[in-house]
C-alpha cells in the first residue's frame, strides 16, 4: 500500500466508459494532480498517465508538482507492475499433455 503525504486525499471517478481517474488533492495547495488508467479496445492493456494540476500563474504550481510528482510516479509504477502480473496470470497456458493433478 502507498502512504499518502499528510494532507493528501484521492477520489476514484469513472471519467467514461473503461476510464477511470484518481483525482489527488492537498488540504492547503487544493488540486495536485491526478492519475489516469485507459483500458484499451484489446482488453489486454492499460494505458496510465499522471497530469500534475499546473497553473502557470500560480505562485503554489512548483509545491503542488513537487507534491504529486514522485506519489504520481510511484502509483504509476505499481500499477504497471500489478497490471503486468494480471496479464501473464490471465495469459499462462496449460501444457495439455500434462494431466491434472488430483487425488487417486
Amino acid at each position: 500500500m502507498i502512504e499518502l503525504p499528510p494532507g493528501v486525499t484521492f477520489i476514484k471517478r469513472e471519467l467514461a466508459e473503461r476510464v477511470w481517474t484518481y483525482d489527488f488533492g492537498h488540504s492547503e495547495l487544493g488540486p495536485i494532480g491526478r492519475v489516469v488508467l485507459t483500458e484499451l479496445p484489446d482488453d489486454a492493456r492499460t494505458h496510465v498517465s499522471c497530469e500534475v494540476a499546473v497553473d502557470p500563474d500560480d505562485a503554489l504550481t512548483a509545491e503542488r508538482r513537487a507534491l504529486f510528482e514522485p506519489l504520481g510516479l510511484e502509483i504509476a509504477l505499481r500499477l504497471e507492475d500489478a497490471l503486468a502480473k494480471r496479464r501473464r496470470r490471465s495469459s499462462a497456458v496449460t501444457d495439455p499433455s500434462v494431466p491434472p493433478s488430483g487425488p487417486d
